[in-house]
């Protein structure tokens, strides 16, 4: 008979074992029909086994793990390999199963993940040790899958999902609040240096007009003023017409447009007067001193017949702060009216003089 390079034969003779045969062509002796010699034949190949052991985790997650033992023919134990086991995936299935069911129950699930090179160490030397016996030698033993039910690995990929979901809230959270910041620092320094340059601007306004409009002499503080004043209102009609605004209203009286800077002073005299800056008021039968005028319409009931003369009264007017001889204003009346006077020639703020209509 001829014996292959990749197998171990072991001869019986009336059912004894005899010899075991090297590869290559042996003889075996005259044979009677068959029954005088028999041959047992295993291959010197590298044998995978692949096996599935369930087992628990601690903390009580169920889990199939997936194991594969790589192991050989020892060529000097050939005879235990034939003559001792029966089944050897059998019984490397169960030495498997022992030793999974020994570590796996220590540890939790995401441990059990991290802990397979563990597992596979911990079933070579035991397999090592017990299948030697029995002339086999264990090469390799791998932890190729660990299988939870699927509504474990679905738990397990939402939990991973919502933490990456959450860490990238942070992230973005972050970012938002630095973009923030940086826009409100931006924004601080912006309105520094634009108040800084209004600033210089009206400092270069003030003393072009001093030194330009007021001639050799300059100009007062009073006149300055309204000429500031004067150009902010015009920086505002410019802000104005850069933004949304469609249409703006500009003031002006019953004879056609007044001066911008009268009613920006007028409004500043009403102010005044509203709080009793003008000082106080009395009727009295006489008066003297600048004149005024009023509209007054007739009283129902009065056709055909002549108006009676109206009652004289008087007001004391004090001259606020910035007005000088010349200018008017208006001053509000004990009836709630108001009437345009003229401040007499030569009078100087805090002075008062008297009013009749």
């Amino acid at each position: 008979m001829c014996v292959q390079q990749d197998e171990y034969v072991a001869v019986e003779r009336l059912g004894a074992f005899q010899k075991m045969l090297s590869p290559g062509f042996a003889c075996l002796g005259p044979d009677i029909a068959g029954v005088c010699f028999n041959v047992r034949r295993v291959s010197s190949r590298v044998d995978e086994n692949k096996m599935i052991t369930e087992t628990k985790t601690k903390d009580n997650v169920f889990v199939k793990i997936a194991v594969a033992v790589q192991v050989e023919i020892i060529k000097e134990k050939a005879y235990e390999s034939i003559y001792k086991l029966t089944n050897v995936e059998k019984q490397l299935e169960s030495f498997v199963a022992d030793v999974v069911r020994g570590q796996a129950p220590k540890m939790k699930l995401d441990e059990l993940f991290e802990a397979k090179e563990q597992i596979a160490t911990a079933v070579k030397e035991r397999l090592s040790v017990a299948m030697a016996e029995f002339g086999y030698k264990i090469h390799q033993v791998l932890i190729t899958d660990l299988r939870p039910d699927d509504k474990v690995k679905a738990a397990m990929n939402d939990i991973n999902a919502n933490q990456r979901l959450r860490m990238a809230a942070q992230d973005k959270g972050e970012a938002e609040k630095i973009l923030q910041v940086k826009n409100a620092e931006a924004e601080a320094e912006g309105k520094r240096l634009r108040g800084q340059g209004i600033a210089r601007q009206r400092t270069a306004i003030i003393e072009g007009l001093r030194s330009s409009v007021g001639g050799p002499q300059g100009l007062g503080t009073d006149r300055v003023q309204e000429l500031l004043l004067m150009s902010t209102y015009f920086d505002t009609l410019e802000h104005l017409s850069d933004g949304r605004a469609h249409t703006v209203f500009m003031p002006e009286g019953v004879n056609g447009e007044r001066n911008v800077a009268d009613d920006f002073r007028d409004g500043m005299m009403q102010a005044m007067l509203s709080t009793g800056g003008y000082g106080s008021s009395s009727q009295q039968s006489t008066g003297g001193g600048a004149s005024s005028q009023q509209v007054r319409t007739p009283q129902a009931g009065s056709k055909g017949k002549a108006p009676a003369p109206p009652s004289k009264t008087t007001l004391t007017v004090a001259v606020p702060d910035g007005a000088r001889g010349g200018m008017e204003l208006l001053v509000p009346t004990p009836s709630g009216q108001q009437v345009k006077v003229k401040i007499p020639a030569g009078m100087q703020p805090g002075q008062t003089f008297q009013i009749s209509f």
